[in-house]
């Protein structure tokens, strides 16, 4: 976890998305990118960068907000230190903050110009205006709010959540 962050995540799944299009069971042009949280951040920003490649996103509560918690944890990028607690639930490298100092997610996912699929509960406020930013941000986003779901979608929430991504995939054209 030292040495990760959210640009090596996208550099991780962009070898994922190059490897998968080998395989005889994957459509190449079928290609849907789903990602929570952190990984709502890497799946947005490895999207920007592969429209062409990529037919349909969809973003579970995206921290799009990680680039200001870093700012509020450090002065400037030359304070960051070679580790630290981020949200006391890990222990980050220098990297993790650093690559994100001076990215934009918004100026960067709008190159995505594709129908996204953004879902959030609506008791996760830590998140839930970076959500409704980018729904604004991106040409075609659909935006629900799940009545009463955290950071995570469990037991009604996940099927009220997963009934979106059926209708997203089947109006995109994927199922």
């Amino acid at each position: 976890m030292s040495k990760m962050s959210v640009m090596t995540e996208v550099s991780d799944l962009e070898t994922i998305i190059d490897t998968a299009k080998t395989w005889d069971f994957v459509d190449a042009d079928k290609i849907v990118l789903i990602g929570g949280s952190q990984g709502g951040f890497v799946t947005a920003a490895t999207a920007a960068k592969h429209t062409n490649e990529i037919a349909g996103v969809v973003l579970l509560y995206p921290a799009f907000g990680i680039q200001d918690e870093v700012h509020e944890m450090f002065s400037s990028a030359d304070d960051i230190p070679d580790t630290f607690s981020y949200h006391g639930a890990f222990k980050a490298g220098r990297q993790y903050a650093a690559d994100i100092w001076d990215y934009d997610v918004y100026n960067e996912i709008i190159a995505y110009d594709k129908p996204v699929l953004i879902l959030q509960g609506s008791q996760d406020h830590d998140v839930e205006s970076y959500s409704e930013r980018a729904a604004e941000a991106y040409k075609d986003a659909e935006y629900h709010l799940i009545e009463g779901a955290g950071h995570g979608f469990y037991g009604a929430y996940f099927d009220e959540a997963f009934s979106y991504i059926e209708e997203y995939l089947t109006r995109i054209g994927i199922r």
